[in-house]
């Protein structure tokens, strides 16, 4: 008999392709669409036996409709590339437009907010410029790290213009992204992504340090839905590469922790990944356990031995104490 409802618990399982016996199936694809994971899930429950077909359907009707809105995204940020590269403005298109860019496969099964777009400080208003010329006005954000969102009443989707990663200086990577940026030569013109450990690494530092899921114990559900995606598309995560890129212990152990949950044979088994792992899925399933954790971990971090976990600890309380 199924059961009546579903967790976070189920959603990860049918993202690893090893869905439960008992599911509720209409439940978990309303679940998944609340969640904007049912493209995932088309992909990674298309071969796994037993999946009921009106399900299967209904999320490969999600997919499909994913699949024409990406197309216009691809459409537009191309057009980008173009004005901005002759414009002589590097930039580097990151996050989940950076997967569907290089992908068909993510162009069908990630689904997009937004772009996210990086550029050097230097160029900021350059592209601002270049790009106001084709329609788009810029909004100012006030952001340091993005400070103008991109607009145009005919595209679909809005452009966050950084020009720094998100997260903290400390954690992220933006000088060796724009270094190493990977060129392909598509849609007419020349675009720049990140690499798999680079999308990886990014996505890690924005969710663990720029939204504090280090200190909350939570994880980015889409961005976990991201490393199965890659599974279901045959591209390997080389997590030795990822761990690289880490500037600190506390970034080495977000990406362990990553890996761990998303990998069945983990390259670090040690018990304190264990450890980081089971609390994680333990406040995924218990919300009431929020606020007492975030305040737990950030004290912990205020004592750390670590300069950049005590700073971030620190930025963190100070941008939620008013005044």
């Amino acid at each position: 008999m199924a059961r009546d409802d579903v967790s976070v618990d189920d959603l990860l399982a049918c993202l690893a392709g090893r869905p439960c016996a008992d599911l509720d199936w209409t439940a978990l694809v309303d679940f998944a669409h609340q969640q904007g994971l049912s493209t995932a899930l088309a992909a990674t429950l298309s071969r796994v036996p037993g999946v009921p077909p009106a399900a299967l359907r209904s999320l490969a009707a999600a997919a499909d409709q994913n699949a024409l809105r990406n197309l216009r995204i691809v459409e537009q940020v191309s057009s980008c590339f173009r004005v901005l590269n002759e414009a002589g403005i590097r930039s580097v298109v990151f996050k989940g437009g950076g997967l569907v860019l290089s992908s068909e496969f993510f162009r069908r099964h990630r689904m997009l907010a937004d772009i996210d777009l990086l550029v050097e400080p230097s160029d900021v208003d350059k592209a601002v410029d270049a790009l106001g010329r084709k329609g788009y006005r810029a909004v100012a954000l006030g952001q340091d790290h993005a400070p103008y969102i991109l607009v145009r009443d005919d595209q679909v989707a809005a452009i966050d213009l950084h020009v720094q990663l998100p997260g903290p200086k400390a954690f992220n990577c933006t000088s060796q992204l724009m270094a190493n940026a990977v060129e392909l030569a598509k849609f007419g013109t020349t675009i720049r992504v990140p690499s798999i450990a680079y999308a990886v690494y990014i996505n890690v530092i924005h969710d663990d340090f720029h939204m504090g899921y280090y200190f909350r114990k939570m994880w980015s559900l889409k961005h976990v839905a991201d490393i199965f995606l890659l599974q279901a598309a045959g591209i390997a995560v080389n997590w030795r590469q990822v761990s690289d890129l880490a500037r600190n212990t506390a970034a080495l152990r977000a990406v362990a922790a990553l890996e761990a949950v998303t990998s069945p044979e983990p390259s670090d088994r040690t018990m304190s990944t264990r450890l980081e792992t089971a609390i994680r899925d333990l406040r995924m399933r218990s919300p009431w356990l929020g606020q007492a954790l975030t305040a737990v971990n950030l004290a912990r971090a205020l004592v750390s031995p670590e300069r950049d976990l005590r700073k971030v600890a620190l930025d963190t309380i100070r941008s939620r104490v008013p005044g």
